[in-house]
């Protein structure tokens, strides 16, 4: 019984590490999902010369659509807000984003729409060479973070196991 119990102690601290390895994971889905709408973006307003409401009733994306965000785009775009995707980068809090991949974004879409093509196009290029940067940037710490947070977690376990032997 007892080693039953002490293997519940080593195997929980060990997944407190993983679930916290798993939150920088998906800061990483996050930057990646948007990279992927500034693309679809560009594509559609390039190509297409799609309008902006139509753009954001296409894209479709399970990351952005699980974290809320698509729902609000589309909602605020329903209720006929200037500039819907400012304000929903600007009031979405179910994302995490840090400060520095929200102030892309902000920038991006404040002048989303009403712009000429051609200069859509080179702020969206520009938008998304940022977000890759921030992107290689934060792939690298998440590595690091990563191994770390389970090393953790497996050492506090494996110390808790010890002391309670």
């Amino acid at each position: 019984m007892k080693i039953i119990g002490l293997l519940l102690v080593f195997l929980s601290s060990l997944a407190i590490g993983v679930s916290k390895a798993e939150e920088y994971r998906e800061k990483d889905k996050c930057i990646n999902a948007f990279i992927e709408f500034l693309y679809f973006i560009r594509h559609e307003i390039f190509v297409y010369q799609t309008p902006q409401c139509k753009i954001f009733e296409k894209f479709q994306n399970k990351y952005l659509e699980s974290a809320g965000f698509i729902e609000d785009l589309r909602k605020n775009v329903l209720e006929g807000r200037n500039q819907p995707l400012f304000h929903t980068v600007k009031e979405l809090d179910k994302i995490k984003l840090d400060a520095e991949t929200r102030d892309i974004l902000l920038s991006f879409a404040e002048s989303l729409g009403t712009l000429s093509v051609s200069e859509e196009c080179e702020r969206c290029d520009r938008a998304v060479r940022q977000l890759e940067e921030v992107y290689r940037k934060q792939k690298e710490e998440t590595k690091g973070k990563t191994r770390l947070c389970r090393s953790v977690g497996g050492m506090i376990g494996a110390g808790l196991v010890l002391l309670l032997w």
